[in-house]
């Protein structure tokens, strides 16, 4: 149950002062208003305003179906429904033209403008991106015959049009991300790129997160919730807005499985992809069939190598990874081969080696150590977490910096991953330049500060004899 004050209006004139009426939230404004006017019809209504004032400064309008619940939601609880205007007053300007006469209502004139429908204006002559976007935003408007009455620009169109400019312009290096994921960006905005020009200012491609999408769902969602969204008026321009907020509330789903994903596989204790995972053996048995083209060279070879001789295949294989595939996958030769694929997970792909073999009968003995072999060459990734625990153990007992620490463990293991950032890379590529390649005292680091007191004069006849 809830109680409203209501008032009617026709034109500049009050037909009804404020009136407390009791109603249901269920009730629409249109029930409301036949509980407020005897007079009227509903018919009459020309429209229905809601605000937190009886001066209605700061209005929202409202469709006449809809349920007076929306008072409550928006903490509006003052109603003003305008009904047509269809007398004049008495305030009138005459002209007098060839005997006719013309008659302009003052009020009239006031009351049009006040209805009108206006946009807030645009910047001529921009030519920064963000504000380009703006621009375009505002055409595309007043393409459509969208806007707000002049009373509310500043308090609503102004905001709306910064917020929706906003959200276009992050997105805008980011629409074929959206596109692959299946979250394509609306019809009505795949227009807005190019505005966000990162490479020519030579600047890092923007990345978008988490928390930057689900302030602009948010914000975006907001609005949608607004009364004057649901005029049959804004009905395209709001599908558009529902599909660009279900699109980012997607790729934002998909963020959030992926990164959760990462943090499991960074912080597992052992590779993301074990050795014996990563590998598969098919042998290949002896084709009754001439020998296809595509196959000759790498049979050439196979032929002038001793059995159980592994080859890799990767080398002669199509550079096109469709037909790449099928080559390998289609193998067949003259003799009988043992075809091997490892799979690191990595960018590097699969690579495949093949041997021939004297029958159809495998050497098991000597398949296991030609897989050892290979095995023991293919690189080697480790995860942070398993590179975190042996830092911080030896960096808390010789107090040796990690970047060296790093550089002993990717020796020691083998690792061959890559650094954690861009800058952590840059300083690990110095260590290895100064470790491998410098002579420069004061760029190779003291070894003597891993190995205790440094001003300990324990071994100065040591470095005595070096310096000589």
């Amino acid at each position: 149950m809830a109680w409203i004050s209501v008032t009617i209006r026709k034109g500049l004139i009050v037909e009804k002062t404020s009136k407390i009426v009791h109603c249901n939230w269920e009730d629409s404004f249109a029930e409301l208003f036949v509980k407020t006017s005897e007079k009227y019809e509903a018919s009459a209504i020309e429209k229905v305003l809601m605000a937190k004032t009886d001066k209605f400064i700061e209005s929202h309008e409202v469709p006449i179906d809809a349920p007076v619940y929306l008072c409550h939601q928006f903490n509006c609880m003052f109603v003003c429904f305008v009904l047509v205007d269809d007398t004049r007053s008495d305030a009138v300007v005459s002209t007098c033209m060839g005997g006719a006469t013309d008659t302009v209502n003052a009020f009239d004139i006031l009351m049009n403008r006040s209805h009108e429908i206006v946009l807030p204006e645009s910047k001529e002559g921009a030519t920064r991106g963000d504000i380009c976007v703006r621009n375009k935003v505002l055409d595309l408007l007043r393409s459509m015959k969208l806007g707000w009455h002049s009373d509310l620009i500043d308090t609503l169109g102004k905001k709306f049009v910064k917020a929706l400019s906003d959200t276009l312009w992050t997105l805008d290096p980011h629409h074929k991300q959206f596109i692959d994921r299946c979250c394509p960006i609306p019809c009505l905005f795949r227009d807005f790129q190019g505005f966000n020009d990162w490479q020519s200012k030579k600047q890092k491609k923007p990345q978008l997160s988490q928390v930057t999408l689900e302030k602009y769902i948010d914000l975006l969602s907001d609005y949608l919730m607004q009364p004057w969204f649901g005029n049959s008026r804004w009905q395209e321009f709001r599908s558009a807005i529902e599909e660009l907020v279900e699109s980012m509330f997607k790729y934002k789903r998909y963020l959030e499985s992926h990164n959760d994903h990462m943090k499991e596989l960074h912080s597992r204790m052992s590779p993301a992809r074990p050795c014996e995972e990563s590998f598969s053996i098919v042998p290949v048995a002896a084709s009754t069939k001439p020998t296809k083209e595509s196959y000759s060279e790498i049979e050439c070879v196979l032929s002038n190598s001793e059995d159980y001789e592994p080859i890799f295949v990767n080398e002669f294989a199509p550079d096109d990874r469709y037909h790449r595939r099928h080559w390998i996958d289609n193998f067949c030769l003259q003799f009988p081969i043992v075809l091997y694929k490892f799979a690191h997970g990595s960018s590097i792909g699969t690579l495949c080696f093949v041997w021939k073999t004297p029958s159809d009968t495998i050497d098991q003995t000597k398949t296991s150590q030609i897989i050892a072999k290979l095995t023991l060459n293919q690189s080697t990734y480790a995860t942070r977490a398993m590179r975190k625990e042996f830092i911080d153990k030896y960096n808390s007992l010789a107090k040796t910096p990690k970047s060296i620490l790093r550089n002993i463990y990717k020796t020691l293991v083998g690792d061959d991953s890559s650094g954690t950032c861009s800058v952590e890379k840059e300083v690990d590529d110095c260590v290895v330049q100064a470790l491998l390649e410098l002579d420069d005292p004061q760029i190779v680091i003291d070894m003597r500060e891993m190995n205790g007191n440094p001003k300990s004069t324990r071994f100065n006849q040591f470095w005595q004899e070096l310096g000589q």
